[in-house]
């Protein structure tokens, strides 16, 4: 069960790994990528819902971040509500995140210039990659 990480990556297009020297598009090596990039200023460039993160919430997703366990994506990513990885790609790679989870939308929203909006939807037991704009 790696929907997660296939529905990102499938909205991700060639300049956007370009933006880092990504070659590929292999889910590992883009994990570990993202755990070896985190830090307070990508997360201090987002607003999550139209609110600024706070100091303690930044610090939480970092650490959630760098536990993750890349060996264990194939039992499947459980999405949060406000989910640290969506926080770090909207940063990293200047992508507004519009998530449907159900009947609600989630919006991951990068204070800056904007390359574009990922459109990506869950229910309670798959994510998937709806559209680019």
């Amino acid at each position: 069960m790696t929907c997660f990480w296939d529905g990102i990556l499938a909205g991700l297009r060639s300049d956007d790994l370009s933006l880092y020297d990504l070659k590929n598009k292999r889910r590992e090596t883009f994990i570990n990528f993202l755990k070896n990039n985190v830090s307070k200023k990508h997360l201090k460039n987002i607003k999550w819902n139209n609110e600024e993160l706070k100091d303690q919430e930044i610090n939480e997703h970092i650490e959630a971040i760098n536990s993750y366990n890349v060996n264990g994506i194939g039992s499947g990513h459980l999405t949060s509500i406000c989910d640290s990885f969506l926080l770090l790609i909207c940063s990293m790679f200047k992508l507004n995140i519009n998530h449907r989870y159900l009947n609600n939308m989630i919006k991951y929203s990068y204070n800056g210039e904007k390359r574009g909006i990922l459109n990506v939807s869950s229910n309670r037991g798959h994510f998937s990659f709806n559209s680019r704009n």
